[in-house]
């Protein structure tokens, strides 16, 4: 059974007549990357899946049953948002916020149980905040409220994790740990589908890609399917060299070309991968 199914699913992105419909299937296991250039999509896609904004068409299936179909608070329980940017209106506390995770399994009026301290402490832990437990919300760097982000959906340990750049702000230390903990926690009973703007942390950490071109077209399938130099290069419009390293293929900017790729798929593409998921 898979945990997300998109139906046919055409988003909503004003002033764009043609978007390919997507019927991607994420099943438990699976971290999926989402790629593309700006303006693409990505965000759009992730607030859908979310259920904050309508499709144009189609349906989104979690475990088999529509989204619009499933209560708020239930839904809330198996699937967490981390968006692009955060943004605090009130003032919190580090641990007040990563306690946030835990109010969809909380009743009415209902007050914060000892477990949801201490898994709201455990997330802390993990992303290496426990230390500023007490600190403002407001007092944070811009990496710092990143990762709390983070840990906000660690503590509510939905089954689908949606994130949107989650390497947003961060170091390149940061970047690496907070991806090999999303990888880790996935295990075999969860998923994730994130955005990313760099295709070697992509290559690293995802098992699956969705490739979302500019001008509506999509390919998804797997990672190796995916990793395509010429594929690549029309999604970013960016001459590119691959290499391999430590068993790892390395895509880097070509610096001696300033050539423009073609930004429309060529026939042969479109057939073999637009229309099916790929193993």
């Amino acid at each position: 059974m898979s945990l997300l199914y998109m139906d046919q699913l055409v988003l909503d992105i004003p002033g764009r007549e043609f978007l390919q419909p997507l019927h991607c299937q994420i099943e438990p296991g699976q971290c999926w990357g989402i790629l593309g250039p700006n303006g693409c999509g990505k965000t759009t896609l992730l607030h859908t899946l979310a259920g904050l904004r309508p499709p144009r068409s189609g349906q989104i299936l979690l475990e088999q049953i529509p989204i619009d179909q499933i209560p708020r608070r239930r839904l809330a329980q198996q699937m967490g948002m981390v968006f692009q940017q955060q943004h605090d209106e009130f003032p919190a506390t580090v641990l007040e916020t990563a306690l946030i995770g835990r109010h969809p399994y909380l009743r009415f009026w209902e007050m914060e149980s000892g477990e949801d301290h201490q898994k709201a402490w455990q997330a802390l832990g993990r992303m290496q905040l426990a230390e500023l437990a007490q600190r403002p919300v407001q007092t944070l760097s811009g990496g710092e409220r990143q990762r709390l982000a983070l840990c906000t959906v660690l503590a509510q340990a939905p089954r689908l994790l949606l994130l949107d750049e989650p390497t947003n702000h961060l170091d390149l230390h940061h970047q690496i740990d907070v991806l090999s903990l999303i990888r880790h926690d996935i295990g075999s009973q969860r998923a994730a589908l994130m955005s990313l703007h760099d295709i070697n942390l992509a290559a690293r950490f995802c098992t699956h890609l969705l490739l979302l071109f500019k001008d509506g077209h999509a390919v998804w399938g797997g990672r190796e399917h995916m990793l395509q130099t010429q594929l690549l290069e029309r999604l970013y419009q960016q001459r590119l060299i691959s290499t391999h390293l430590q068993g790892q293929t390395i895509f880097i900017p070509d610096p001696d070309s300033n050539a423009s790729v073609h930004r429309y798929l060529p026939e042969s593409i479109e057939r073999s991968s637009s229309f099916k998921q790929t193993a």
